[in-house]
């Protein structure tokens, strides 16, 4: 998956809900509506704000079907999360963003993570 089918999938899965987001892949900048209390304002969020904000990842994963099959087993070893989970399954975008910090703590980049969805 490419970066910017992951935010158009939180897009469509109502990441933002309200605000009237709009990628704009040449800068990699979410583009959106704050309104309060009648006015009106353009606001951004960068992908990487975006990435670690757990609404993103529930987002997307309920756009592209992330319900899970199955409960995702976790065990610590060493200090360092290792999730088991049934074949086939993504136990929603909490174990995604959990997996991404895991990959940036070992060494990868955001588009390697992205690339593995």
């Amino acid at each position: 998956m490419t970066e910017e089918k992951l935010i158009k999938a939180a897009i469509s899965g109502d990441y933002m809900m309200g605000t009237f987001p709009r990628y704009r892949s040449s800068s990699r900048l979410l583009i959106y509506e704050d309104c309060d209390k009648g006015a009106c304002s353009k606001e951004t969020k960068t992908v990487e704000q975006m990435l670690l904000d757990p609404a993103f990842f529930r987002a997307a994963g309920k756009s592209l079907g992330w319900n899970g099959e199955g409960k995702c087993e976790c065990r610590i070893v060493e200090g360092i999360h290792h999730y088991q989970c049934p074949a086939n399954s993504n136990y929603d975008g909490q174990y995604h963003q959990k997996k991404m910090i895991d990959a940036l703590w070992e060494g990868s980049s955001v588009e390697e993570f992205i690339k593995t969805l």
